[in-house]
């Protein structure tokens, strides 16, 4: 939990241990052993949560919760048993070096150099592409 934690932090997916705000972090199996409406409560709350250790029926079970709660989900994998998860999650993100060649081609990115803070950089780079189109759709509707 504390790897996960460590690199959920450099990429700033969680505050700064400095801010000293609570940390929602859970092994698979401590999530999935809490009752099914607790479960939905904390998902429902807001803030990021890291999941690590999860077993691949327990992602797949966590991304049908989030997509119910109205949720977008993005999983990582790279191994075979991961591909099912990726193919279900709203984004599925693999490891393009240490990954195998199913969950590669289940996901919709793959990091070359799996690097997590990859991710960070693709979503900015994404979210300038959308806005650029955005503002050349308006230039030609006017």
């Amino acid at each position: 939990r504390d790897t996960a934690v460590a690199i959920a932090r450099d990429v700033n997916i969680l505050p700064p241990a400095s801010l000293g705000q609570p940390i929602k972090a859970y092994e698979g199996r401590e999530f999935f052993e809490k009752p099914e409406s607790e479960q939905l409560q904390l998902l429902a709350s807001p803030g990021n949560m890291i999941f690590c250790r999860a077993e691949p029926s327990d992602k797949q079970k966590l991304i049908k919760m989030l997509q119910s709660l109205g949720e977008i989900s993005a999983m990582t994998g790279d191994g075979v048993n991961d591909a099912p998860a990726l193919q279900q999650a709203n984004i599925g993100i693999a490891m393009g070096i240490s990954g195998t060649e199913v969950s590669k081609e289940a996901a919709d990115m793959v990091l070359a150099d799996d690097n997590f803070s990859t991710i960070v950089a693709a979503v900015e780079e994404g979210r300038c592409i959308y806005a650029n189109m955005q503002a050349f759709i308006c230039f030609l509707i006017s």
